[in-house]
């Protein structure tokens, strides 16, 4: 009806003025309008966190409020997606987290060997022989984006198929 919607988002990077503001005159605001705090912080980040729940607005927007959790349609993966897919065994997990962190804009210079480096560290585990193997399609996939510019997201995403093809035979 007469009230409102304001939305204020990353609402933990507010400013100390604006939320002192806030807190002192949240009643008035209220009295008029609904206010959605929205971050895309973890609810459970944003408790554990000291400097977070000493502020006033914070403490009391966090203990009052309705939370409400809303996954985002496009889900951003990390290096650390990529590792929990290679603990896994998957593939197409796998796979799919590097198309997702080629397409996410960073640098294929930094992002490759850094790839390449968390294989390294993955096939150390196997046994001796699949060992050897592996550390060699590595060494041959490093040769081709260092010496000879190969595209680093064909060069990673061949060598995870063929060590995963090793895997699965």
């Amino acid at each position: 009806g007469q009230k409102r919607v304001l939305v204020v988002k990353n609402f933990h990077q507010l400013k100390s003025p604006v939320r002192k503001f806030l807190f002192k005159n949240i009643k008035k605001i209220l009295s008029a309008n609904c206010l959605i705090f929205d971050t895309d912080k973890e609810f459970y980040q944003l408790q554990r966190d000291k400097k977070f729940m000493s502020d006033d607005l914070f403490a009391l927007v966090l203990r009052g409020a309705a939370i409400y959790r809303v996954s985002s349609l496009k889900r951003e993966f990390s290096i650390q997606d990529f590792i929990s897919s290679l603990r896994k065994n998957d593939l197409k997990a796998s796979l799919y987290v590097v198309e997702s962190l080629f397409a996410a804009g960073t640098k294929d210079s930094i992002l490759g060997p850094q790839i390449i480096g968390i294989l390294v560290q993955s096939c150390s585990r196997f046994s001796h022989w699949r060992r050897k193997e592996c550390l060699e399609y590595l060494w041959e996939a490093d040769r081709a984006l260092k010496e000879r510019g190969i595209d680093s997201r064909l060069v990673v995403e061949t060598v995870l198929t063929k060590i995963f093809s090793k895997q699965a035979g």
